[in-house]
């Protein structure tokens, strides 16, 4: 993809560390530039007015792309405002002065020259869009104009009724004309380019201001000495100054020694001493209480000395954000959120730089990025990105942590360019953020035997039906043993009978029930330790029928429900039967039909502590 502005620059997409070639109508090469790692390249001009141009990229291996489409740059053909793509910021410092052509990177600004000859010292420098051209006044009091295009310097002459001396500040007005005005006093001038005539303007009080730019109809700069920015009307002469403090910085040696305007109405300063680049945004400047906000700050290469400014504005570029979030970890009740921000241009033309705030809600605490270009205070987040081409994007990584429960997180990101953005509806993107689903809280009051000196433990519950003929609830028919060498039965006095000639007496009989049974304590109650098909194991091949009740008492691991799965019981010591062994429970009315369990019978067991079961698992040995 190319792009192609009215000053002649070229920028496109390309594959990063590959090599661009830009051709001429003829297919000839005429300049080259190495693809940046984030994918952009640009080529500085001058193109004749006219050229049809275009691209071709090569990688490392030698690979060559079919040339780009051709495109004709734009000429000043006097219909318009001329404008920059993308926009720039036009920076001149040292004496002799160089001009320098100064283009928003990622986290902060790329400085290219424009004019190094240093031939002549000026200052005041203003672009004049009317004709795409940069003027300034020379130490002798001469008219300059500086080509953008060409890099040419022009000495237009002396200036009618201007007088001799330095002028720091200047900028074009709203009638066209050319303002200028040395640091201290109370005259200003307006100069007619066309016939280089100066005429003064009175002002109401001094404005010590090194630069100034116009917005609003008004000339505003900063204050030399103090943290207040000035403003000045040119047609009255009419000068306030209001207080800035925390937008701008205070003393001797924080001169803002350029001033402009970019494309999007925000006032750009750049200082003397530590080449910062700052923009303020001005609400209400055509009030009498504008107030001021800091949108961004940046750097760019040090100029030393004889700062000033000027800005050439870019085409209107639509650039869009959107923004998505999610929880990354759980610890404790403390979350971790992290979220991703994208900035896109959509529009057909180069953008001039944006900056991306992004300001965390309150409950999110430790908020931190470690994208290139980001600064974090506080809760908020502000990232300056560069130039994109047409179509390319640029990515922000965002964390932060939640301490204690998280709840519902809205999070806006807001991107700002410095150019004029025709579409506002999509620079703006929300992430919500709740917390994760969880299973429903569970109330398990305890149950707690102290005089029996049992731990608490979980209580479920078990009922099943007897089978056909089965009067004694155990779950066999009558006279019928689980083993044929032993037979059931009592002596005259009540005591087991010894039937086994061993000199032992078979354990009492457990008392017939037709309630719900329960093993307690590790000890089986009716109907006891045997099972239809034999002796009770100590593991299931399935869990019991109907729904698994967890009525009090603590959680059993490995305790699992559900009459379709086939799995083990792995409580301590746990005994059971299969569940199609599973003795039935006597009928109250002693019926002969079949009353096998069904799908709805509940089933209820305590499961005590695990030296009980243990216990209760040897006697059942």
């Amino acid at each position: 993809m190319i792009a192609i502005d009215q000053v002649g620059t070229l920028s496109g997409e390309g594959e990063p560390g590959a090599t661009v070639t830009v051709l001429d109508q003829d297919a000839s090469p005429i300049a080259t530039t190495p693809v940046q790692d984030d994918g952009t390249w640009q080529v500085e001009g001058p193109f004749a007015c006219g050229t049809t141009v275009s691209a071709t990229q090569t990688d490392a291996a030698g690979n060559a792309s079919p040339a780009s489409t051709p495109g004709v740059p734009a000429c000043n053909d006097g219909s318009g405002p001329k404008r920059c793509t993308p926009g720039q910021i036009i920076v001149s410092g040292n004496s002799p002065a160089d001009l320098l052509r100064v283009v928003a990177d990622t986290g902060g600004y790329r400085t290219s020259a424009i004019d190094a000859s240093g031939s002549v010292t000026y200052n005041g420098i203003g672009y004049n869009a009317a004709d795409g051209l940069v003027y300034a006044v020379a130490e002798n009091g001469h008219l300059l104009k500086l080509g953008v295009q060409d890099a040419a310097t022009t000495d237009l002459g002396a200036v009618s009724n201007l007088p001799a001396g330095t002028y720091a500040a200047g900028a074009f007005g709203p009638d066209g004309a050319y303002y200028v005005k040395p640091l201290d006093g109370t005259t200003m001038y307006r100069i007619d380019v066309a016939n280089r005539l100066a005429t003064e303007v009175g002002l109401s009080a001094p404005a010590k201001v090194s630069d100034f730019a116009l917005i609003a109809g008004r000339l505003w700069g900063k204050h030399n000495d103090q943290a207040t920015i000035m403003r000045i009307d040119p047609t009255t002469g009419q000068v306030d100054a209001f207080p800035a403090t925390g937008v701008v910085p205070g003393g001797l040696v924080q001169a803002a020694g350029g001033a402009w305007k970019f494309g999007n109405g925000d006032l750009g300063l750049v200082f003397n001493s530590s080449s910062e680049i700052r923009q303020v945004r001005i609400a209400g400047a055509d009030t009498a209480t504008p107030t001021f906000s800091l949108v961004s700050v940046g750097r760019t290469e040090a100029v030393n000395g004889n700062v000033d400014g000027t800005y050439c504005e870019g085409a209107e570029t639509d650039l869009a954000i959107a923004k998505t979030g999610r929880v990354t970890a759980m610890t404790g009740a403390d979350s971790t959120l992290a979220w991703e921000i994208t900035v896109s241009n959509r529009g057909t033309t180069a953008s001039s730089g944006a900056v991306v705030t992004d300001q965390l809600p309150a409950p999110v605490t430790d908020v931190a990025t470690a994208t290139e270009g980001c600064t974090v205070d506080g809760r908020t987040v502000r990232c300056l990105v560069g130039s994109l081409a047409p179509g390319a994007t640029a990515s922000i990584a965002v964390t932060g942590r939640v301490v204690g429960t998280l709840g519902r997180v809205d999070n806006t990101a807001r991107v700002e360019g410095q150019d004029a953005d025709p579409t506002s509806t999509n620079d703006t993107a929300t992430a919500s953020l709740a917390p994760p689903p969880t299973a429903p809280a569970v109330d398990l009051p305890q149950r707690h035997d102290a005089a029996a000196g049992r731990q608490p433990s979980a209580e479920l519950q078990l009922r099943w039906r007897r089978r056909p003929g089965d009067v004694r609830g155990d779950g066999h028919p009558p006279g019928r043993d689980r083993r044929p060498d032993r037979q059931r039965g009592a002596a005259p006095d009540g005591r087991p009978r010894d039937v086994r000639g061993d000199g032992h007496r078979r354990r009492r009989a457990r008392p017939e029930h037709d309630d719900d049974h329960e093993l307690r304590g590790g000890r089986a109650e009716p109907p006891g330790r045997r099972c239809a098909g034999g002796r009770a194991r100590r593991r299931t091949r399935r869990d019991p029928p109907g729904q698994l009740h967890v009525l009090r008492g603590r959680p059993v691991d490995g305790l699992h429900g559900g009459r379709d799965e086939a799995r083990r019981d792995h409580r301590p010591g746990g005994v059971g039967c299969p569940a199609a062994d599973r003795p039935a429970r006597r009928a109250h009315d002693h019926g002969d039909h079949d009353e096998r369990p069904r799908a709805d019978d509940d089933v209820d067991v305590h499961v005590p502590r695990a030296a009980d079961l243990r216990a209760a698992d040897a006697r059942l040995r």
